[in-house]
């Protein structure tokens, strides 16, 4: 850590707060739209952001014909984040389809490393001027007055294409020798601590070259465990970062689907983390044999047959108990709702509402129609495994 330390201070000017930018040219059009109201320390927040943005040359005074609005965003220590509207603009740009890292491949890279160094880029984006043509097209209101940017702001689309361009185009000799980048997030590992100072000597070297600082306050150097895109990474593997546990431990009870999808989303993200679903679960086991007739049934369609009265399709219904079996001609192309109608008429009017249906993947029964109508109906739902016959 000497060695670091003795190193961060002979260049001390990867850390200025401001300096000239990097160009890469970014195209837009921009559009009207109102300025959020919010709470008295939000404008206040909001105004000295802007006039920060002025005073370090990231922006500048507008007089323009449009702009869009701006808000504050809550950040997790306590401080507020900037933001601009640009969803207007950012539906009349064409989409940048550059390649953003998978997470999971960067982290398959670490095998074998011991010494990790992470560094932050200061408000990465805003490292990138654009162009003078394009500077009016970021133009944004304040309850101050109009503002448009010298440099890329955060909210375009196109912002996370560019900027990884931009830092795979400069650490481009190093990536994923000793070198990971996510954004503005680089992280160099080593096997050896002699290896890790002349990795990290080598990346400080590169980007004071092209004129990148780093955030001071937001790196660690040479450490043997970092935090690192959500996951803490040391000699001995990846592992869950214990804050993000945290927060899924604390998130609130979905009370709606919407809210449902994003918790799952959010929890199933360390789901190859538990150990018992990384082992099969074993063996398929049969259905168990039900007891009573037309309870449990098994649907089917067969179809490509030849065209008689208009039908070309067979909807077959199986009484799992005694075998029993309807045939349902139905015409082609068939729908959910057509397939229920039949199904009432043919099924439920003789033998009545069945407690469980073994079907197939077909679209039919994984529509959210079918499903809700199961639901509604009290019958359980039963689908056979994928690529099964």
């Amino acid at each position: 850590m000497v060695a670091v330390t003795r190193s961060l201070v002979q260049s001390y000017e990867y850390f200025q707060q401001n300096g000239n930018f990097v160009p890469v040219p970014v195209k837009y059009i921009v559009m009207w739209g109102r300025t959020y109201t919010r709470q008295r320390r939000a404008r206040d927040a909001r105004r000295a952001a802007a006039r920060t943005s002025v005073a370090g040359e990231a922006a500048i005074n507008a007089v323009t014909e449009a702009a869009v609005t701006t808000r504050m965003q809550d950040r997790s220590d306590g401080s507020w984040r900037f933001c601009v509207d640009y969803r207007a603009l950012n539906e009349l740009t064409v989409k940048d389809a550059f390649p953003i890292p998978v997470v999971d491949e960067l982290l398959d890279e670490l095998h074998g490393a011991r010494f990790f160094t992470k560094l932050d880029l200061r408000s990465g984006y805003h490292q990138v001027r654009m162009r003078p043509e394009d500077v009016h097209k970021t133009a944004f209101r304040t309850h101050d007055g109009l503002y448009e940017f010298l440099v890329m702001p955060f909210g375009l689309c196109n912002a996370p294409a560019t900027f990884q361009a931009l830092m795979n185009d400069v650490l481009r000799a190093y990536l994923r020798r000793f070198v990971l980048v996510f954004f503005d997030d680089i992280l160099l590992y080593s096997t050896t601590w002699a290896d890790h100072l002349r990795h990290l000597r080598v990346v400080l070297d590169t980007l004071r070259h092209h004129r990148l600082f780093v955030k001071r306050s937001k790196c660690s150097f040479g450490v043997a465990s970092v935090a690192y895109l959500g996951h803490v990474i040391s000699a001995a593997g990846v592992a869950m970062d214990p804050v993000k546990v945290q927060a899924i431990h604390d998130w609130p009870r979905p009370r709606s689907a919407r809210a449902l999808r994003g918790f799952l989303g959010l929890a199933g993200y360390y789901r190859k983390y538990k150990s018992e679903h990384l082992h099969p679960a074993g063996l398929l086991m049969p259905l168990p044999i039900p007891t009573v007739v037309w309870a449990d049934i098994g649907l089917n369609f067969v179809e490509a047959l030849p065209r008689v009265n208009g039908k070309s399709v067979i909807l077959s219904v199986v009484d799992r108990f005694s075998k029993y079996c309807h045939f349902i001609a139905l015409g082609h192309p068939y729908t959910a709702e057509s397939v229920a109608q039949a199904f009432f008429a043919d099924i439920v009017r003789l033998h009545g509402v069945p407690q469980s249906i073994v079907s197939d993947r077909d679209p039919v029964f994984t529509s959210t129609f079918w499903r809700e109508l199961m639901r509604l109906m009290g019958t359980r739902l039963h689908m056979s495994s994928a690529f099964h016959p």
